[in-house]
């Protein structure tokens, strides 16, 4: 689905602000695998999923999406692939603040055109699903953060993405919301779902959900 060959990924290339976030990794994602990324902070695993989501493009190596690769296209062309694709939910949210928890839902569907009603229907029934929707018109930056969470994970999954990308997605979940977000994971998973979640939370290693489980170190990938 998602192949990153050979990546590496530099900060402030040639100045003595030089940071080498990644260092020659190989991953390749599978149609309907779940992967999870463990490594302590600073390791390298959002710029692993920056790259992936193609939200950031690599210093050397190649990311390549069903074969073809990808990261040396214009960011139209990217673009259009995220919206399509990928969902993908930021450690920090990045929800608009003068929206609500509905719009912000809403927002990933504009481009593709989907009937108004169709639109509605479904940014309603994921904030049902994870719980939010009692706070489906309160504006963003009044949510608190677990509802914050959940609200992005309910726009990560607006378009039906078939790849979905998560950035300690249960970082802010309480135990009982981190649960049902395991399994809507697995709800994921057995439709056919591509799955890559970075993690410090032991919960959602020890979950069962994951086929594998990857460790970044120093900007390398090992098996965990």
């Amino acid at each position: 689905m998602i192949t990153l060959a050979g990546v590496s990924k530099a900060f402030h290339p040639g100045t003595p602000a030089e940071h080498w976030a990644l260092r020659d990794v190989d991953l390749a994602l599978e149609p309907g695998q779940v992967t999870v990324l463990t490594g302590p902070s600073g390791a390298g695993k959002t710029t692993l999923l920056l790259l992936a989501g193609c939200l950031a493009r690599p210093t050397s190596g190649r990311v390549l999406f069903r074969g073809e690769p990808i990261s040396h296209l214009g960011e139209r062309f990217l673009a259009e692939t995220r919206n399509r694709h990928i969902g993908f939910v930021f450690q920090q949210f990045n929800l608009l603040p003068g929206r609500s928890a509905l719009q912000n839902v809403l927002l990933p569907a504009v481009p593709l055109g989907t009937p108004w009603r169709a639109r509605l229907d479904r940014a309603q029934g994921l904030l049902e699903t994870l719980q939010v929707g009692h706070r489906a018109h309160a504006e963003a930056s009044r949510l608190s953060s677990g509802e914050q969470q959940r609200v992005a994970i309910a726009r990560a999954l607006m378009n039906d993405p078939e790849i979905l990308l998560a950035d300690e997605p249960t970082a802010n979940l309480d135990a009982a919301a981190a649960e049902r977000f395991v399994d809507l994971l697995a709800r994921l998973h057995t439709r056919g779902r591509t799955l890559l979640l970075s993690s410090h939370d032991p919960r959602l290693v020890a979950s069962g959900v994951a086929h594998r489980t990857l460790r970044l170190a120093d900007g390398r990938l090992e098996e965990a």
